[in-house]
């Protein structure tokens, strides 16, 4: 969530590979991977931050745990 993105960035002043679940504003559910870093320029402290949508890759990875455990069942049942 982006608040444990953000208190992660503040204690550690950097994040690497964080993956954040959000919703669009016209309700779609996304993951987001993202990493920052908080950079000082001419004495302010900035945010630079970027993020990659994962959504198809979560959705691929529950996909495949959901096969994999229909097979197991059919193997336990078989």
């Amino acid at each position: 969530d982006p608040q444990r993105l953000a208190a992660t960035m503040i204690d550690r002043r950097r994040t690497q590979d964080v993956e954040i679940k959000m919703r669009a504003k016209d309700g779609r559910e996304l993951w987001l991977l993202a990493a920052g870093d908080i950079v000082e320029m001419n004495g302010v402290l900035h945010i630079l931050a970027q993020a990659i949508d994962i959504t198809d890759r979560k959705r691929a990875e529950h996909a495949l745990a959901e096969s994999r455990r229909r097979l197991e069942e059919r193997v336990v049942e078989g």
